[in-house]
């Protein structure tokens, strides 16, 4: 399909966040008084990810905290010093005021005095809370068929539980908090419809696609579409364990699987046996297997490799995953990831858009392509 975006000028490369002043005042119960808050805000899903934390202590039933953001809104948290009390919300520019309630001593979630805080009129956290019901659901209908081993129900859920969240950031498209939750769902979009994360996109507020998260979620989105079957292969370069340059170029003419894994990553080694027999298969029928590991350290790497009964084409970018270009280039937000390039360096089977590890349907595939 189509990738159908509202037009405007998209700057890939700007890095330039706006500084957005903040205050967070909260009531609390006496019984909170001279204890000590963390506060902390973080960005773990784009390409400017941060972490900053700060403490507040409570005096007069009161807290209160100022700082600046680099959006208006991003994802937060509160922590009681007593290892079990918490509560994450969304802060936004701006004034922000939470209430926290006394609980009662028959309250099941008594041991976290922070249960019952509440934004007060914030439609960001409105969303949040929807979007965390949407998740506790998912998590009740996963204990009722947990006995039920079908990967199928599990995916069937999970994919019902992102179609329900698109359709409450449709709902919720002038709000800021939107765009963060949609570059989330973005990272992996076999487990929710791409087209129905494209046309939330075109649907929210100009002022928040034309944002530098939003020209980020373009551009991530637009790279997706590069990567669909029949378009040809981007360009990469890496290094082999024997310290030589590679590119991907070097293959014209050849086909090759493009397979992305790590040492610590299991269902990369738990393929590994079944990638091997797709490549003792077809190894003498000029075809191969550039594996490309993103443990960012070469040592690791090459430890790996030694125990492999293979001589594919092995390499690194030896970049940290958030630091790499073939990560970015290929969208990678999860391993394992497939991709089988033809002879013409056209893109013939991308897994990310495929539900499950299908070895043989890329045998069947492979055999197709070198006959």
């Amino acid at each position: 399909m189509k990738l159908l975006f509202v037009a405007f000028f998209l700057l890939l490369s700007s890095k330039s966040y706006t500084q957005y002043k903040f205050e967070l005042r909260g009531t609390v119960p006496a019984s909170l008084n001279n204890k000590k808050l963390i506060f902390g805000m973080w960005d773990r899903y784009s390409q400017n990810k941060f972490k900053k934390e700060d403490t507040i202590l409570i005096r007069n039933n009161t807290f209160s905290i100022q700082g600046f953001l680099n959006k208006p809104s991003e994802d937060a948290y509160l922590l009681l010093l007593d290892g079990r009390s918490q509560k994450y919300f969304v802060i936004d520019s701006g004034k922000n005021k939470m209430v926290v309630d006394k609980i009662p001593s028959n309250s099941i979630t008594k041991n976290n005095k922070l249960s019952t805080a509440e934004m007060i009129n914030s439609k960001s956290n409105v969303l949040r809370k929807k979007i965390d019901a949407l998740v506790y659901n998912h998590y009740l209908e996963m204990q009722k068929n947990k006995n039920n081993s079908s990967d199928s129900l599990a995916k069937q859920s999970l994919n019902r539980m992102r179609a329900k969240e698109l359709n409450l950031l449709q709902q919720f498209s002038n709000t800021y908090y939107s765009l963060i939750r949609l570059y989330i769902l973005s990272s992996k979009p076999v487990l929710s419809d791409l087209e129905g994360i494209v046309s939330v996109y075109n649907g929210l507020g100009y002022e928040i696609r034309e944002s530098p998260l939003g020209k980020e979620l373009k551009g991530k989105l637009l790279n997706y579409y590069t990567l669909e079957v029949g378009n040809t292969v981007k360009s990469f370069w890496a290094n082999t364990p024997e310290g030589l340059s590679f590119t991907n170029e070097s293959l014209k003419g050849t086909p090759y699987l493009l397979a992305f894994g790590a040492t610590w990553c299991k269902p990369c080694k738990e393929n590994l046996p079944m990638l091997e027999e797709i490549y003792k298969k077809f190894r003498h029928k000029k075809f191969t297997i550039v594996y490309v590991n993103l443990d960012g350290h070469d040592t690791v790497c090459k430890t790996q490799i030694a125990g492999w009964d293979v001589d594919w084409i092995n390499v690194s970018d030896d970049k940290k995953w958030d630091e790499s270009e073939i990560v970015k280039a290929f969208n990678i937000s999860s391993i394992p990831q497939y991709f089988i390039i033809d002879q013409n360096q056209k893109i013939v089977y991308n897994a990310r858009r495929r539900p499950n590890f299908e070895p043989k349907q890329m045998d069947i595939l492979i055999s197709q392509l070198l006959n």
